[in-house]
């Protein structure tokens, strides 16, 4: 049942932006794989694998990490359920980046020839996934512009907002969600010093704008948030979905 919940997510992410038939949308579902259990720090999937298979991510908190140096890390992308960090092997199979669980983590790898059977046999999950990989490529240039173009305090609120509305937690003018990122772990998505996190955690707090408990992050008053992180999420939300093909 797990497994059809994040399917189910999965789904609901390639039909927000592309016009899926019932037919199509089972077909997708349908698609099975191994699942895996994974600890916190454990990369599943390395830069420069030939890999046979695409990573969806079941429950817990992955990402994209880099590493500039041999001493340095950064993370370039974070993955919740539903997310499938790395379809693009099923054209490229070999990849081009490190996954790695930032939490407790559980996966299933679907094999490329299951995702390809079902392209070949509808192209508008093709497009789909197409629209998918143009809407991760999205998420990328903006934390390539948060990470260059932002003060510290307005990478952390910019974060913050993203992760709210992927996760479909932003129902009012105050909510909370869990995101229990460590401050090493938000130090290396802002290319910032755990120091620099700190005095930057603490800003958010003082303004009103922030409160962490326990990897509970609560935001008071959205509105602010938004304006403090020049955040506007139309680089995530789809107007409305599309379809090329017949």
């Amino acid at each position: 049942m797990h497994m059809d919940q994040c399917l189910n997510t999965f789904v609901a992410k390639l039909t927000s932006r592309t016009k899926l038939t019932d037919h199509e949308c089972q077909a997708v579902l349908a698609l099975g794989g191994k699942s895996e259990q994974l600890e916190a720090h454990e990369s599943f999937v390395l830069l420069g694998d030939a890999t046979m298979s695409a990573c969806l991510v079941l429950d817990g908190f992955c990402a994209r990490v880099s590493r500039p140096t041999e001493e340095s890390r950064q993370i370039t992308a974070i993955y919740i359920k539903g997310d499938m960090p790395d379809l693009y092997s099923a054209f490229l199979p070999q990849a081009n980046a490190t996954l790695e669980s930032l939490t407790r983590a559980t996966i299933i790898r679907i094999p490329h020839l299951a995702i390809r059977q079902v392209m070949r046999v509808y192209p508008a999950v093709a497009e789909a996934f197409g629209r998918y990989l143009i809407a991760d490529a999205a998420i990328t240039s903006e934390w390539l512009i948060n990470v260059g173009g932002r003060e510290a305090a307005r990478k952390l609120a910019h974060l913050f907002c993203e992760m709210a509305v992927r996760m479909a937690k932003v129902e009012a003018h105050s909510f909370s969600f869990f995101f229990p990122i460590s401050q090493t772990q938000l130090a290396e998505v802002c290319a910032l010093s755990s120091v620099h996190i700190n005095r930057s955690l603490m800003s958010l707090r003082r303004d009103g704008l922030i409160v962490v408990d326990r990897g509970m992050i609560t935001i008071p008053n959205w509105d602010a948030l938004k304006k403090a992180a020049s955040f506007d999420d139309r680089y995530l939300v789809s107007s409305r979905p599309s379809r090329f093909s017949n």
